[in-house]
Parts: C-alpha cells; sequence; structure tokens
C-alpha cells in the first residue's frame, strides 16, 4: 500500500503536476471495470455483476463466479470463487472456494473448500475441506472440525 501511494504522490513532492495527471490516469484506467453482457472485466479493480473476472482486486461479488488471477482481499460468489496464484483475506461461495497456490485467511464454501498448495487460516466447507501441499490451520466440515491439518482433506463422509 505504501508503494502505491509513493508512486501516486511522489510527482506531487516534484512539483510535476502533468506527471501526476499521467499516474492519476493510469491507476484509474488499470481500475476501470468492463462489462460485457454483464460478466465484468477489470485488471486492478473491485466490481459486483453475474461473473467477476481480475487480475488482482480488493473486492468481488459476482451472482455465479468470481475469479481473480493473481488475488482478491474480499471474494463473494453465488457459486465458485478462486484464486489462481496469490492470496485472499475472505472467500464466500455457494459451491467451490479454490486458491491454487497461495494464502487464503478465510474460506467458506457450499461444497468444497480447497487451498491447493499454501496456507489457509480458516476454511469451513460442507462436503470438504483440502489444503493438498501445506498446511490448514482450522478446518471445518459438517460436524468435523480438526486444528493444523497438513497435506490432506477433511470431509463430511
Amino acid at each position: 500500500m505504501t508503494t502505491l501511494l509513493t508512486v501516486i504522490f511522489l510527482p506531487l513532492r516534484e512539483k510535476n503536476i502533468s506527471k501526476w495527471i499521467k499516474t492519476i490516469g493510469i491507476a484509474a484506467l488499470l481500475s476501470l471495470p468492463v462489462n460485457i453482457n454483464g460478466n465484468i472485466f477489470t485488471i486492478f479493480g473491485s466490481a459486483e455483476g453475474r461473473n467477476v473476472y481480475s487480475l488482482f482486486s480488493f473486492y468481488q461479488k459476482a451472482e455465479k463466479d468470481s475469479f481473480a488471477l493473481f488475488g482478491a482481499i474480499l471474494q463473494y460468489a453465488g457459486k465458485d470463487a478462486a484464486v489462481v496464484l496469490g492470496l485472499t483475506g475472505y472467500q464466500n461461495a455457494g459451491r467451490d472456494a479454490v486458491v491454487g497456490i497461495g494464502l487464503t485467511g478465510y474460506q467458506n464454501a457450499g461444497n468444497n473448500a480447497v487451498v491447493g498448495a499454501g496456507l489457509a487460516g480458516y476454511q469451513k466447507g460442507v462436503s470438504s475441506a483440502a489444503t493438498y501441499v501445506g498446511l490448514g490451520i482450522y478446518q471445518s466440515v459438517g460436524d468435523a472440525r480438526r486444528t493444523l491439518g497438513a497435506f490432506s482433506s477433511l470431509s463430511n463422509k
């Protein structure tokens, strides 16, 4: 966050207003959501829509699927919420909440809460909570609960 603020406000300290305006313009374009048939696409912006796709978002809310390539701090999805590589603070999904490789603070899923490789703080799923290569600090599936689940899946079966 400090780096972003430095990039935005450094040109002001140097009294170079045109460079500052250009920086603000680029930041605005990178966070601009683009709506294509109800599907929202953005690079670094936050968005709400039927399906939401981004490289990195602070906030995503989708009626169906929410997808981020490098992370999303808050991610809500009616069906599936996914982060491929990176981090997510909070994922809430109607079906599956997935982090491919990375770090998640909280996952709540109507079906499966999954971290492929990395660290999961709290995972709650109806069918399973899994951390395949890494560590799940607390996992809950139905009546089954455990702490420090490593390299495994906790299921309701």
